[in-house]
């Protein structure tokens, strides 16, 4: 039993909910898929324009900007895969 556990059953006993949740994210198998929280610097202007693009599109400035990284780097991984694939330079 983690710390967690024991406070949550030492302040309310009985209550499964909290305990099969935190159970749960002790578990190796989830733990790694739950976010992490992370600190960045912006331009002012930058994050203006961020906040602003994301209230546009009724979404959070986290989901937007998560949003736009992960489609970076797929971008980016399908280029590098385009140029440098394995048939590269084979004749058909």
């Amino acid at each position: 039993m983690n710390k967690n556990e024991r406070f949550v059953k030492l302040a309310w006993p009985g209550t499964l909910a909290i305990d099969a949740y935190l159970r749960c994210i002790d578990s190796p198998k989830i733990a790694p898929r739950l976010k992490k929280l992370v600190t960045f610097r912006f331009d002012p202007d930058l994050l203006a324009d961020a906040r602003q693009k994301a209230r546009r599109e009724n979404r959070s400035l986290t989901n937007f900007v998560e949003t736009v990284l992960r489609q970076a780097i797929e971008r980016d991984a399908s280029v590098t895969e385009q140029t440098s694939g394995p048939n590269l330079g084979t004749p058909p």
